[in-house]
Parts: structure tokens; sequence; C-alpha cells
């Protein structure tokens, strides 16, 4: 096939196998074939693309298919065909290799396999075909690396201190080199008690080449520590708690599973009776004693940080966007949204900004405690806010407003469509609720929590001059000329005050807040220096909008809407309302930085 100029349409060739048992002769077969489908159809190879020992399930991991989706992408059009063996290769997933040629064909780009020119057609039988076959594949691999588990072989990629024994996949031996680093961990740690951090600095100054699956960073703390670490995009052992130093192979431990919500990876542990152990001497690098000692060193550091369980009490983790300050931290070198960067073990939240933490686009790489930021802005409310300069700030503010003929008709509309939504939104969750015998408690504080935030607006928009349907604890609109003003405002802060303090998990106290303050910048500091950050209030905050509006409990929503079956059409989103700054001052909480 050629162009009407004689000049051969360009190629890029795509090669991948899965298993480490399977060996590199695999691609080179793979690439000669998809060379002879090139002779036979007048195309000329530009670009080849390979993947070893990497799984079709996902896309994660595979740099081959990465630097082949940017070729897809690329405007400058480096080929215009794709040649792959068989679609299996480019994925085994039906929705990835749907999305695949959805985006090759938005490109124009061709695919061509040994079966022909690809189609749509061919593309949804093979989907479905993948969807049937995708658990006697599994059956199949996991009887396949028993079967090597128990002919002296280890399934999987080579653990730190190990390499493959060249021309036969699946056999590793003890990498000398290697295995003098792993020794003189254990030997620092059990012997001397030196910290992980501390021998994770030596061997960074030292130049000591980082473990395999740590190659593009530094040896961290957790490298050596953790018995278990998320590294990279998948679990590998940590140095400290790999059995496989003295000799024991575990296997089967646990099952990786694909959330559909999002797209990420899940390590779930298997039953106990499902574990397979197999011993093999000559994987042995760590002595008996050495490993006895550095454990006795972790239970000893474990319990005296964790109690005497030697384990970490973990804690509920807060669900991003249901904290006190969701959607209102800005940050005060780009004034783009903060975001919870980071959630320990125990619970523990740190907010960053969202465009220095994903895309390395702002400075301000600093993070921030949640919770310590939370206690600042509760504890600074009361000081900071109900002053007569901060009320005289914002009512200066407030007047140049009016005075420059802005209208609040663009957020009254805005009020009016998230009201729509939240009523297509709790219609939902009734529908939901009452198709179930009995519904769990989540589905009842889902429902409070829509309700919660349907009620704070229903009143603003009823000082918007616009419908409302609340009729109860109706507050009076005061006038920035009234003497009223500044009791009334002092009295809506000290409420949010009380609120946050005493029930700051409540829906209603999160709603109030976001209703008194529109956002709160945080400025950058230098590493464990005080928090600084500089609140804006909305002007409904500072005209009397009551905070706390009466609500229907879920109950009672279920009870009204039991009988409703009118469906709503889902609405806009719902975009930021004007702001006003309540003091022209900063503050600081007396809360120091853990870790920058």
């Amino acid at each position: 096939m050629t162009t009407t100029a004689g000049v051969k349409r360009k190629a890029a060739v795509y090669a991948r196998y899965s298993s480490i048992m399977q060996k590199e002769t695999s691609i080179e077969g793979q690439r000669l074939l998809c060379q002879k489908l090139a002779d036979a159809h007048g195309l000329k190879i530009v670009e080849v693309h390979k993947d070893s020992a990497k799984s079709g399930q996902s896309e994660a991991g595979r740099d081959g298919f990465a630097a082949l989706m940017a070729g897809v992408r690329s405007k400058r059009r480096p080929f215009d065909v794709i040649i792959v063996e068989d679609l299996n290769r480019l994925s085994r997933d039906p929705a990835d290799i749907q999305r695949f040629r959805k985006v090759c064909d938005y490109n124009k780009i061709a695919i061509l396999t040994q079966k022909g020119w690809i189609k749509a057609l061919d593309v949804a039988v093979q989907s479905l075909v993948n969807s049937i076959d995708k658990e006697s594949r599994a059956i199949n691999v996991r009887r396949g690396q028993a079967l090597l588990l128990e002919n002296g072989g280890v399934p999987g990629a080579p653990a730190y201190g190990y390499r493959v024994v060249p021309g036969k996949p699946g056999q590793h031996e003890i990498d000398p080199e290697q295995a003098k680093i792993v020794v003189r961990i254990f030997h620092e740690y059990g012997i001397l008690e030196r910290s992980p951090r501390d021998i994770a600095a030596d061997l960074t100054r030292e130049g000591i080449p980082t473990p395999a699956s740590h190659r593009d960073r530094r040896y961290a703390g957790s490298t050596i520590w953790n018995s278990q670490a998320f590294v990279g995009g998948m679990y590998a052992k940590g140095i400290l708690g790999n059995r496989k130093y003295i000799g024991e192979i575990d296997w089967n431990t646990h099952t990786t599973a694909e959330n559909p919500d999002t797209l990420k990876k899940v390590k779930r542990p298997n039953p106990k009776n499902e574990h397979t152990k197999q011993l093999n001497p000559a994987m042995r690098i760590v002595s008996q004693e050495l490993w006895d000692a550095a454990q006795k060193v972790r239970t000893k550091r474990a319990v005296k940080k964790f109690g005497p369980t030697g384990k970490v009490a973990r804690r509920p983790v807060l669900a991003r966007g249901n904290h006190l300050l969701s959607g209102l931290t800005r940050c005060g070198a780009c004034n783009g949204h903060m975001r919870v960067a980071q959630t320990s073990r125990d619970g523990t939240s740190r907010i960053a900004c969202a465009a220095a933490h994903q895309h390395g686009t702002c400075t301000h790489s600093k993070s921030y405690d949640l919770n310590k930021l939370m206690e600042g802005i509760r504890d600074g409310m009361v000081a900071h806010l109900t002053t007569d300069e901060a009320i005289d700030a914002a009512l200066e503010a407030y007047r140049n407003e009016k005075k420059s003929g802005e209208r609040n008709d663009s957020e009254r509309k805005a009020v009016e469509r998230r009201l729509n939504a939240l009523n297509v939104e709790i219609a939902r969750l009734v529908e939901a609720t009452m198709k179930l015998a009995n519904p769990p408690e989540a589905f009842y504080k889902k429902i409070d929590a829509k309700e919660a935030e349907r009620a704070s607006l229903d009143e603003r928009l009823h000082q918007l001059g616009g419908p409302s349907g609340g009729q109860n604890n109706v507050v009076p609109f005061v006038a920035a000329e009234s003497p009223k003003f500044r009791e009334v405002y002092r009295r809506s802060v000290m409420q949010v005050h009380r609120a946050i303090t005493k029930h700051p998990e409540a829906p209603e106290s999160r709603y109030a807040l976001a209703a008194l303050i529109d956002s709160i910048v945080v400025h950058p500091t230098g590493k464990r220096m005080p928090y600084e950050f500089t609140p804006y209030a909305k002007v409904a905050a500072l005209m009397g909008l009551n905070l706390f509006p009466e609500r229907r409990s879920s109950k009672e929503v279920l009870a009204e809407q039991a009988f409703l079956a009118t469906p709503i059409a889902p609405s806009e989103g719902f975009p930021a309302s004007s702001i006003m700054p309540i003091t022209c001052a900063t503050w600081s909480a007396d809360a120091p930085i853990i870790s920058g």
C-alpha cells in the first residue's frame, strides 16, 4: 500500500510478552512477523516499541506502550499505521482496547495485525473474548507460578540482592555486590541500632545504586524499614521485612484488583490458608542471628511508638471533600486550589497546592497538616474576625463593590443551578435507599449532608432575592449602615466558631463556615515555620445571613419524597461567588510544620 506519489506509509511496531517465564525471543519473533506484514502491505517501519514481562491487563508501567501512545497523539504524525501481532499484545482489558481504538480513529491511525486491518467490529469481538477468557488466564498463571515455586524458582521480579539467571526465566541467584549492601543494612540496624533514615543517608552519600524498584529515587527510610511499601505504582517488600533474605519464599499472600471507580490497583490480602511458603536455602543472604537481631529492634521500636501491640492504630481516613476547609484553601503563590496531597496511616491528612503537587507548575511545594491548619483557623476566628478594624475593612470592601455597580444576578443563578443539582442528587439517594430492605447507615448520612447543603443554599437564595422554600428561622437582613450590623456579624462569627469547635464533623458546620468565609489564602513559609493564612469573607455573612437554617432530617426527606416520581434534569456546576477581604492583616497560627 503506497501513496499516489509512490512513498511508503510509515508504521510503528509494538511487541509485548507478559511473563518473566517467557523469553526475550518472543519480542524478536513478534518483530519479524510485523516486518513481514509491513513488507506485504508496502509499509515502512520507522519505530519499534516493546514491553518485556509486562501484563496486558493494565497500561501502568508499560514504557513502550506509553511511547507508542505519545506518537499516536503527536501532531508531527511520526507514523500512520500501528502493526501488532494481535490485539491482545496492545491490551487484554476490554475498556482499554476500546479506548485505544477510539484514540487511533480520532488521530487517523490504522491498526494492522496478522488477521488484517482492524475495524470496530474486530475490537468489539476481541473485547468480549478477553472478558470471557480473563478468569481462565489467571488460573493458568497461578498454576504456572506454583509449579515454578515447587521446582525451586521464584515467581515475580527479583528482590534487591538477587538477579535473574541468564537464559533461565523464573530462576534467581544471589547478586554478590547487592548482597553485601543487604548484610550491611541488617548489621547497622540490628546490631548498631542505627535508624533507617541514617542508614539511607549514608548509602546516598556514598553513591551506592538504589534497588531496581527505586532506580529513579534516592534510598528512602521506607525502603529499609517497611515490611511492605507502595512504591512506583506497585507493592514492594521492604528490605528489613523480606523473609526471602533467610531463604523463605512467600507466595500468593495478596491479590491485585483494579478499583473500577479510580482505575487504581489495590492490593488485598489472601486468606492465610491460601498462602504458600517454600524454603530455599540457596537464597539465604542474612544469617539467622542477624535476622533475629533486626526483628528484635523492629519490635522494640514499634512497641515504643504504637503501644503494647506494636501496631499502628488506624483512624478512619477522612474522605476528600468532607473536611471543614474543603474547597476554601487557596495557594498564596499562584492563587490556585489546594488539595489533600497525602494521608498517613493514622488518618492525618496534609494539603498542598494542587499545581505544585500534581504538575510542578507552582513553586509553593510545602505541605500543611490539615488538622493544625483547621485549629489555626478556629483559634484565630474570634481574635481576628470580630475586631472593629476587621469589620470596617469588610464594610469598605462591600461599599466599593456596591459603588462599582456589580450585581448579584450571576451568583443567584449559580445558587439556583446548584439547588437543582442537589434536588436531583437527593432524589436519587432516596430512590436508592428505598430499594433496599435494610439501607446502610452511610445512605442516611449522605442524605443528611446533601440536605444540609440544600438548606444553606436555600437560605442564600432567599437573601439574594430568589424564591426560597425555607420559612423557619428567617433572619432579617441587616443593612451595612445599620448600628446593629457589628453585633449581627460578630454573632455569626461566634455561632460558626462554636459549631466547628463542638461538631467539626457535622455537615452544618462545614456549610456554615463556607457561608462565612469564601477562601483562605495559605502563604508560603519556611520549613517548620508557623503557618500564615489570610481569610476572605462572603458578602452573605456580612449582611446577616442565617448560617444555620433548619433542615429536614434524612427520615423526613425519605417520607416527603417517597412518592415523587417526576425525573429532574441534571444541572450545571456551581461557580464561586464574589469575595471580599475580611481583614488586611495576615494571621499566623502557632502550628509548626512537621515536614515541608
